[in-house]
């Protein structure tokens, strides 16, 4: 690998919901940071839920609701910066990669960014998910890696019913990310923009992490 690749890591904001999985996972992305670039991409996780409610009682615009839930990744950024003293939260792209390369722990607050540049539809179909992959083609990511509560995509909805998992996807086939709801609907229109390796794994089992930045393929969903 690269010593000057950098991965993008998004962390779902259902992972909240583990809070000793989660203290062990910031930990061992803190230590991981030592040897790779890593920046940091925070959910919406409960903040954007009551967003969520907000626009359904308020009948909100979607534009406000837009800019709210983005809003809300960057509180869960600052939560998320809580739970490790080496963590460094920004606003800016340039900080993040310049923190990124000198093996710091960035995460980015995404909404100014966001804001001033406007890149994405205002609706619920984007999600901190296609947010991230926008980031992740700004700064060239050698790797995407959203980390979830569940192993990958299923061609169900697997905690509802019993389903299997879907080892690889094809990006550029959207039809196979009709079925699912482990990704927001717009992500693959942004992924099949880029070239950027990209996996869905579930990060309450953070030792399959290395094996992407390795090269290699862990228990999870890899999109091609």
């Amino acid at each position: 690998m690269e010593a000057a690749a950098i991965h993008c890591i998004k962390l779902g904001g259902g992972l909240i919901s583990y809070s000793e999985e989660l203290r062990n996972l910031i930990k061992f992305l803190d230590k991981l940071s030592t040897s790779y670039q890593l920046l940091i991409v925070p959910g919406g996780g409960p903040f954007a839920d009551i967003v969520r409610d907000i626009y359904s009682q308020y009948n909100l615009s979607e534009t406000i609701a837009h800019w709210m839930a983005i809003l809300a990744m960057d509180q869960y950024g600052f939560f998320l910066s809580n739970l490790s003293e080496n963590t460094v939260t920004t606003h800016s792209i340039d900080k993040a990669k310049e923190l990124a390369k000198k093996n710091k722990f960035p995460i980015l607050l995404p909404f100014r960014l966001l804001y001033e540049q406007d890149p994405l539809e205002h609706s619920w179909d984007v999600t901190s998910d296609s947010i991230a992959a926008y980031i992740a083609s700004l700064i060239k990511a050698e790797s995407l890696i959203l980390l979830k509560d569940v192993e990958g995509i299923f061609k169900h909805d697997p905690k509802q019913e019993p389903s299997e998992l879907i080892a690889k996807l094809d990006r550029h086939d959207f039809s196979a990310f009709e079925t699912q709801r482990c990704v927001d609907k717009y992500f693959p229109k942004i992924l099949a923009q880029s070239n950027i390796r990209c996996w869905i794994l579930n990060g309450r089992h953070p030792s399959r992490i290395p094996a992407v930045l390795k090269g290699q393929k862990p228990i999870g969903t890899e999109i091609l």
